[in-house]
């Protein structure tokens, strides 16, 4: 069998959409420059951006080949545009997914692609990973990601919310699927829960790799962040996928969602932030390194 790190095409295409993010994106190169697997390419969309981010990036690709920074001259408001226009010209056998803002750990690539090898079937993986926000490094509880047996990948994602975060994810080249993210603009924020629905509900096979290899970075500019801008996009999600699922099933979700997101939005009203930072860690939520 040929060495995959010695073909021609890259064997994984990483799809980094761009805005604003001139304090992040060199660490974000750099941690995808010390892969110890080498045979891959990385496309960086700029999204209209107004700070020095594409400077940064062009100069960084004078020296390094494999990377490729595209230019958006309309912005479009959010990831999913940039992430498809990155997928249309992608060359890889697989795709990995990692915004301007975050990290790979050095031997996410080797052990992702070599996990998908094993099972043709496979068509998505996702991992662990930690966190870092300003306050110090957190690692997320390993629960949330785990799938249940007693479920369709569908239908967890619906109940459990978005269990696959999206810069742990490693799928199959689908440009002959036709499918991609969403674009409206209803669904900022979620669009990458959506993209995994849609996989989902293709029967695409998911597994889950029971490592830490990437790093999500929090801070102010994170689109995520609202927990009333998570509620209204959920909303739209679940318009969305409604006539998919029964009456009942709905009804379970939209109860699941208000109860989760109502209770987190009265709790962070009325506690301190250095007590609801305790609380997180000791309910598990997250925890110290």
């Amino acid at each position: 069998m040929d060495d995959p790190q010695l073909s021609p095409a890259p064997l994984v295409s990483i799809i980094t959409p761009m805005f604003n993010a001139e304090q992040f994106i060199s660490q974000t190169i750099e941690s995808v420059q010390k892969q110890t697997l080498t045979n891959w390419e990385m496309l960086i969309v700029d999204d209209c951006s107004t700070d020095q981010s594409r400077e940064i990036v062009r100069e960084i690709c004078k020296n390094d080949s494999r990377i490729c920074l595209i230019e958006r001259t309309k912005n479009a408001g959010g990831p999913a545009a940039p992430r498809n226009e990155a997928m249309r010209q992608a060359r890889g056998k697989y795709f990995a997914f990692l915004d301007a803002d975050d990290l790979w750990l050095p031997e996410k690539l080797e052990k992702q692609t070599s996990f998908m090898e094993q099972d043709r079937e496979l068509f998505l993986s996702y991992t662990m990973m930690t966190t870092t926000e300003q306050h110090g490094d957190f690692q997320q509880s390993s629960n949330h990601y785990r799938p249940l047996d007693n479920e369709t990948i569908f239908k967890q994602l619906l109940l459990r919310g978005n269990m696959v975060p999206i810069l742990t994810v490693m799928i199959k080249n689908q440009n002959d699927l036709g499918l991609y993210f969403d674009e409206s603009p209803g669904i900022v924020s979620c669009e990458d829960l959506d993209f995994w629905l849609q996989l989902a509900y293709a029967e695409k096979k998911f597994a889950f790799l029971d490592a830490t290899l990437s790093t999500y970075r929090i801070h102010n500019a994170n689109i995520s962040s609202g927990m009333i801008n998570s509620i209204q996009t959920n909303l739209f999600l679940m318009r969305k996928w409604r006539s998919k699922i029964s009456l009942w099933f709905a009804v379970k979700v939209y109860a699941l969602l208000f109860w989760r997101r109502g209770m987190l939005l009265l709790l962070r009203d009325v506690i301190p932030t250095s007590l609801w930072q305790t609380a997180r860690e000791k309910l598990g939520i997250i925890k110290k390194i």
